[in-house]
């Protein structure tokens, strides 16, 4: 919340790029000034947000840094082995039933994402068990892997519209 001192210290710092990475914990933003401690710079950014989606908040602040002359990357620039590669993850080749759910789930998590409301899903016999909102994607796995007693798949896509240099 302390822009103004951040900028500053990228300033001082002769910062020429900055590569944001982390979540955005708005839960934050409504728990009152004991979490989040906003100066002058930062009252004034969360102000002039047209929303608090995570898109408003993580454009706003790259339009912000670029507006101070330091460039923002997509984090995938320095961290490439990061991205999921095509294919199978792990050592588990998925079942039919759960191939059946990925396609099942697919569209419905694009659909959140272009709503800007999350981009995870969990499923279980093309059942939503679990939706991501403001708790993040951790959060919605766990809720969805307890309803669906681990015995689940999970959704996450990039959204249609989705900001490179973030997430």
């Amino acid at each position: 919340g302390e822009l103004g001192a951040r900028f500053r210290v990228l300033h001082e710092a002769q910062a020429r790029e900055a590569v944001v990475a982390g979540g955005v914990p708005k839960e934050h933003l409504f728990a009152g000034s004991d979490l989040i401690r906003l100066d002058a710079r930062g009252a004034a950014f969360i102000a002039a947000l047209r929303d608090r989606s995570d898109d408003s908040i993580l454009r706003s602040l790259g339009d912000a840094l670029e507006a101070e002359g330091i460039r923002v990357p997509s984090q995938a620039l320095y961290a490439p082995h990061l991205l999921a590669p095509v294919g199978t993850l792990g050592g588990v080749v998925p079942t039919p039933e759960q191939i059946a759910d990925v396609v099942f789930a697919w569209p419905l998590a694009k659909a959140i994402g272009r709503l800007d409301i999350g981009q995870t899903l969990v499923v279980r016999e093309r059942s939503v068990l679990a939706v991501e909102a403001i708790d993040g994607t951790d959060a919605t796995i766990r809720r969805g892997g307890a309803l669906g007693h681990g015995h689940v798949c999970v959704v996450k896509v990039w959204k249609p519209g989705q900001d490179p240099r973030f997430d």
